[in-house]
């Protein structure tokens, strides 16, 4: 368990101290965009040691004291955004409060690690490039649960991560009514069109995408002054 420090010195603001945490998440987010569009591959290896310690101030910036002290006070904001901001940022931090600091950072140093050897995996596709890795972020995942010390099972904790308050007793029916009933009205459409049509398994250039894509963003209103369409494998 990482040992909450008092920093002591002259005390943030909630602003000021989402503005820290902004700038590591800022910088985590820009370089995994970089490493899955137009980073260059050689630099991958020192990309993710960067990554991993950026995530670990990341999480002494968390773990603070003043840190709990602030987002405790903010959620009694009368502002509701902002209270429900500083409460989600409470509930994020039980999750990881007593997962020790090394083990943290190696964990996402993993997370980075696995993205790219699965690319490795796909491009050559060999199951067997990425097997060792994968059981490697299975049990790094569920040992990451662990340290939550809750009674629910690892599978409705990621759930719940995914969706709060979501279980796998609360998703098996809905799946299960998929099945019943979706699933032969599908198979029904495709007896009575005979095939599927060719297109769904036409090749789409790149430049047709980015044609599409074009109009999507254009229809949607997106500016290129306030971010950057990249290309990357389809996961």
């Amino acid at each position: 368990k990482y040992k909450k420090k008092d920093t002591g010195g002259e005390k943030m603001t909630y602003q000021e101290l989402q503005n820290k945490l902004n700038a590591y998440q800022l910088a985590l987010a820009t370089m995994n965009y970089d490493a899955m569009t137009i980073a260059p591959k050689n630099g991958s290896a020192y990309r993710q040691d960067a990554m991993a310690f950026l995530s670990g101030e990341h999480f002494k910036l968390l773990m603070e004291k003043q840190t709990e002290d602030i987002l405790k006070e903010t959620t009694k904001n009368t502002n509701p955004y902002i209270a429900k901001s500083a409460e989600y940022l409470l509930e994020e931090i039980e999750k990881i409060k007593n997962v020790p600091y090394e083990e943290y950072v190696a964990f996402n140093k993993l997370r980075q690690q696995s993205q790219i050897i699965w690319l490795e995996a796909r491009e050559k596709k060999s199951y067997e490039h990425f097997q060792d890795n994968f059981k490697s972020l299975v049990e790094s995942t569920q040992k990451m649960m662990h340290y939550r010390q809750q009674k629910n099972s690892t599978y409705d904790l990621l759930l719940s991560d995914y969706e709060k308050g979501l279980t796998q007793k609360k998703i098996e029916p809905f799946f299960q009514r998929l099945k019943e009933e979706l699933v032969p009205f599908i198979q029904k459409v495709i007896d009575k069109q005979g095939a599927k049509p060719s297109f769904l398994n036409a090749y789409a250039p790149i430049n047709k995408q980015k044609e599409i894509t074009k109009l999507i963003i254009d229809y949607l209103g997106y500016h290129k002054d306030f971010g950057y369409v990249g290309e990357t494998t389809h996961p």
